[in-house]
């Protein structure tokens, strides 16, 4: 029997020219470009954002910048391509000549199989649009999130440095196709809607709606109108997706996050930074306030997931999620930040502390959403380490950070969290007691190893053996406090 679903009509541009789609509210961007509009160089390689292979670039209106940004399609929600400009590999080669970036690749026999290289390319694509000259750390961070098993990585590289030649011998703008002024433009005055509509199929879809509220009037509006098992919240989608992808689990309602502004504060305000639960990775990454005031959170994110992901994914998703070895989680733990969150009852805050309750349970009640998370900035010394088999898109077997503040070359206050050793991300509070007013020396070092692992007894699983857990446990204590005495004379009493 056909049943009708909710569908909704999307308009987007791709590779240069306005289209209009009709979507699922559960389709992702990889769905409808390879299966239904036929664009086969957006390849479906893992399905969970690890392989690249699946990379698209998306382009929109920034602060007055037009900035284009690679992201998984396969983790992207094909309704979230609505009023962007969208641009596949397909897009990129003109009239039968390859793109510079195709080229050079060919040149420096970086195409083996050709199965990775639409993404590997895409990666590039964005990275250069942005960046005409980039450093040999910004080309291997653009294409840390492309895998590539037949021609190895070291001509993809030759490859992206001989473009970085290129551009400097000629105008950085060879790496935009002609459209892109125009498509820009238009852009501006975009004013097409998303429409729902309704059609007949034979096959049930598990996804009902998508809501997008512009407010947290509407938010609230939305959240009293559904219960907590019938919708899940999406801003990037990386984790929404996944499950949906690799482990078929479907929500009834989709509510996307991404268009209310308050959920996009991202500021300092005295001693605390206000962090917005739509803020993606990359924004704080690039921000001025995180990298002088948090950069130790900079470096946990630097490790979380791939330049992709970070596009999209947000800091809140990833506390929310509620990971064990959450990389955003472990980091914010050390600081102590304070979770800020909303329902159609009001307003709450809840100390991270106190956020997670056991494996992969929060506080978070049914109808609430993190709205800020924010942080102080009073610390004199943090540090970040994870251990995995990749330096970034990879869980870790064990991950920490530590915070202290130093008077006279003494801690006077600290916290040490620790995620992959304990149901949830946790602080190891009896750190804190043995550490105080003391010098981190050798004693020192063996006594907190020695207190963390009566306090962890951490599992075995497919990362890491429990014994080769307490081995890490005690490297990671070694690593911090060693790393603090090596610093603690420019310390002094001065803040980060």
């Amino acid at each position: 029997m056909e049943v009708a679903n909710r569908n909704y009509r999307i308009a987007f541009y791709l590779n240069g020219a306005l289209r209009e789609e009709s979507v699922r509210p559960d389709e992702t961007a990889l769905e409808l470009l390879r299966e239904r509009m036929h664009l086969r160089g957006v390849k479906e390689g893992c399905a969970e954002g690890d392989c690249g292979a699946c990379t698209i670039a998306i382009g929109e209106w920034n602060h007055q910048h037009f900035r284009y940004r690679a992201i998984n399609s396969c983790l992207f929600a094909a309704i979230q391509l609505h009023g962007k400009v969208v641009i596949t590999v397909e897009g990129l080669a003109d009239s039968g000549s390859l793109h510079l970036i195709q080229q050079k690749l060919l040149d420096n026999h970086a195409v083996q199989c050709g199965y990775c290289t639409p993404g590997i390319v895409m990666s590039m694509f964005c990275l250069f649009a942005e960046i005409a000259d980039p450093t040999e750390q910004q080309i291997k961070t653009a294409l840390e999130g492309n895998l590539c098993r037949c021609t190895g990585y070291i001509t993809i590289l030759s490859a992206a440095r001989d473009i970085t030649h290129t551009l400097q011998r000629n105008s950085p703008n060879a790496i935009l196709p002609d459209y892109c002024t125009e498509v820009a433009m238009q852009l501006q005055s975009f004013a097409k809607k998303i429409e729902p509509h309704f059609q007949n199929s034979k096959e049930i879809r598990e996804t009902i709606s998508y809501h997008k509220p512009v407010s947290y009037s509407e938010l609230t509006t939305v959240l009293s109108s559904l219960t907590r098992n019938e919708f899940r919240f999406v801003n990037g989608g990386t984790d929404v997706f996944v499950e949906q992808n690799v482990h078929r689990k479907f929500a009834q309602h989709l509510i996307d996050l991404s268009t209310i502004p308050e959920l996009k504060r991202l500021e300092r305000v005295g001693d605390n930074v206000f962090i917005g639960g739509a803020v993606t990775m990359q924004e704080l990454l690039t921000s001025l306030d995180i990298r002088q005031h948090l950069p130790m959170l900079c470096d946990a994110l630097q490790m979380l997931g791939s330049h992709q992901i970070r596009n999209v994914a947000t800091l809140a998703g990833n506390v929310a999620h509620a990971s064990p070895i959450a990389d955003g989680s472990v980091a914010l733990l050390a600081y102590g930040a304070i979770i800020e969150l909303l329902s159609p009852r009001g307003t709450r805050e809840i100390p991270i502390d106190d956020f997670y309750l056991d494996y992969r349970k929060t506080a978070l009640q049914p109808d609430e959403v993190i709205t800020t998370i924010r942080i102080p900035v009073a610390s004199d010394f943090a540090s970040f380490w994870k251990s995995s088999k990749r330096v970034a898109v990879d869980i870790a077997s064990v991950n920490s950070a530590f915070t202290a503040n130093i008077i006279d070359g003494r801690i006077v206050a600290c916290r040490f969290a620790f995620g992959g050793v304990a149901k949830t991300p946790m602080l190891c509070n009896d750190l804190p007691q043995l550490l105080l007013r003391r010098i981190p020396d050798e004693t020192v070092i063996r006594e907190c190893q020695d207190t963390v692992l009566r306090v962890f007894h951490p599992i075995s699983d497919v990362r890491g053996s429990a014994e080769y857990r307490r081995i890490l446990l005690k490297n990671h204590i070694r690593y911090h406090l060693s790393k603090l005495t090596a610093s603690v004379k420019s310390i002094g009493g001065n803040h980060e």
